[in-house]
C-alpha cells in the first residue's frame, strides 16, 4: 500500500458528510437528486441515507473499513452511496457486470466486510463472500431519524477507485475524507455550482469522474441529475435530455462533446471536457456568450482533478497551471521507477507525464492511499492549482 505524505486540511472546509447534513437542515425541500421521474429532496435524502447508516453500522461497519456498493444507478443509489459515508465507512463501486474475478479481486484487496446492494445485483454480491445489506429491505422499513452519523475525520478513508494499473491488473485508489472536502469546494467554486444549479451525473460510478458529480453537487447543495443508460450513448436524445431537465453543467469527454448538438441549450452554463485532448475547434463550437467551456485533468490520486483551463485556454491537451506562491520548494521532479518498500517517492499533480509516474510509483502495490488536498486557488497546498509533486511512501500492503 502507498500513502501520500500528509497535507493539513483547511479548517473551515466541511466533510462531506457535514456539508450535506448543513444543506438538509437549512433547505430540507430543496431538491437533491432526480432520475427516471423520481425526485428526492434533502430532507428526506439524509434521513433515508441515515437508515442505510445504520444499518451498515450494525453490520459491522466502521471508520477506514470499505464497503462495497452494487446497485443499478438511480435515487436510492445514491442513498446508499451517502449511507455508507454517514456510518463513517468509505465506499467502493462494484459493478455486477464485471467479471466474477475482478469482483473477487476487489473485494479480497479491501478486506470488505459488506457490500450494499439493491435486488438486482443482489445474487452476484451474495456470492462474493461478505455480508450483504439490501438497499430494497432497509428502505422498505424506513423510519425518520433527525440525527445523521456524521463520525469522519479528514484522515479517514472517502472512497476507492479502481484503476487499471501500470501492468494491466486493477489497483486501487484510496482515497480520504480531506481531500475529497477540498476537492469539492474549489471545484464547487470553478464550475460555479451553488444552490439552483443543475449537474448532469453521466460518468460510470467506478470512475472517479463520478465523484465529483455526485459530491461537488450535494456539498454545494445543488441538484444531481442521474442520466439515465438510454441516453448514456450521447447524441441528439443526451441534448433532449440536457433540455429537458434544464441541466446547467455538464462534465463530458470530448468525443461525447463532438457528438452532441451545441445549440438550443440554454440551462447549460458550463462544459467541463475531461478525459482526452479537446481539440481547438470543440472549444470553438461550444463556447458562446453565457457559457464557459473548461478543460480538466487530474490522475485519480490527487482527488479527481489536479489542473484546469477555460477557453480560450482549453484548446490545451493537457491544462497547465502556475507555480504555487508560498510554502516550501517542490521536490525534485519525479523519477519513473517503482519505489521499494519504505523509501520515499514523488508523484507529479500536474504535468503530462503524472499519471504514468503515479502508476510507477505504485505499481507493485494492491492499493494507494491519497490525502492530497485541493484548497484556495493560490493556496500553497492546492492540487488545482500546483505545478510540482507530491511526496509519498510505499508500505507494506
Amino acid at each position: 500500500m502507498t500513502r501520500l505524505a500528509d497535507f493539513p486540511l483547511v479548517a473551515d472546509v466541511p466533510l462531506v458528510p457535514e456539508a450535506i447534513a448543513a444543506r438538509a437542515a437549512d433547505d430540507p425541500d430543496a431538491v437533491a437528486v432526480v432520475a427516471d421521474g423520481d425526485a428526492l429532496t434533502y430532507g428526506r435524502f439524509l434521513d433515508r441515507a441515515t437508515q442505510v447508516a445504520r444499518a451498515v453500522r450494525e453490520a459491522g461497519g466502521d471508520r477506514d473499513q470499505i464497503v462495497g456498493l452494487s446497485c443499478r444507478r438511480s435515487v436510492d443509489s445514491l442513498v446508499g452511496l451517502l449511507g455508507i459515508l454517514l456510518s463513517g465507512a468509505a465506499y467502493t463501486y462494484l459493478d455486477a457486470t464485471w467479471p466474477r474475478e475482478r469482483l473477487r479481486r476487489v473485494v479480497a484487496q479491501c478486506r470488505m466486510p459488506i457490500v450494499v446492494t439493491d435486488a438486482h445485483a443482489a445474487a452476484i454480491a451474495e456470492d462474493l463472500g461478505p455480508a450483504t445489506i439490501g438497499l430494497d429491505r432497509v428502505l422498505a422499513t424506513f423510519g425518520s431519524d433527525p440525527e445523521p452519523l456524521v463520525v469522519n475525520q479528514p484522515g479517514d478513508l472517502a472512497y476507492v477507485v479502481y484503476t487499471s494499473g501500470s501492468t494491466g491488473v486493477p489497483k486501487g485508489v484510496a482515497v480520504e475524507h480531506g481531500g475529497v472536502a477540498n476537492m469539492c469546494r474549489q471545484l464547487a467554486r470553478v464550475f460555479k455550482v451553488s444552490p439552483g444549479s443543475r449537474m448532469l451525473q453521466f460518468s460510470h460510478w467506478a470512475w472517479d469522474a463520478a465523484v465529483c458529480e455526485l459530491l461537488v453537487t450535494l456539498t454545494a447543495g445543488a441538484t444531481v441529475v442521474l442520466a439515465p443508460e438510454t441516453v448514456r450513448h450521447g447524441g441528439e436524445d443526451l441534448a433532449e435530455f440536457l433540455r429537458r431537465h434544464r441541466v446547467s453543467v455538464a462534465t463530458l469527454t470530448p468525443s461525447v462533446l463532438a457528438a452532441l448538438p451545441h445549440r438550443d441549450l440554454p440551462d447549460l452554463r458550463t462544459v467541463v471536457a475531461v478525459g482526452e485532448p479537446c481539440p481547438a475547434e470543440l472549444v470553438t463550437r461550444w463556447a458562446r456568450r453565457g457559457r464557459r467551456v473548461l478543460n480538466g485533468y487530474g490522475p485519480t490520486e490527487v482527488s479527481c482533478w489536479s489542473a484546469g483551463s477555460a477557453w480560450p485556454a482549453a484548446t490545451l491537451p493537457i491544462p497547465r497551471t502556475p507555480t504555487r506562491t508560498s510554502g516550501p520548494p517542490w521536490p525534485p521532479r519525479a523519477c519513473s521507477s517503482p519505489m521499494p518498500t519504505g523509501r520515499v517517492g514523488t508523484v507529479p499533480a500536474t504535468s503530462c507525464a503524472s499519471a504514468a509516474t503515479a502508476a510507477s510509483c505504485s505499481s507493485t502495490a494492491s492499493t494507494t492511499r491519497s490525502n492530497c488536498t485541493a484548497t484556495g486557488s493560490n493556496h500553497a497546498r492546492s492540487n488545482m492549482h500546483c505545478a510540482g509533486t507530491r511526496a509519498c511512501r510505499r508500505v507494506p500492503s
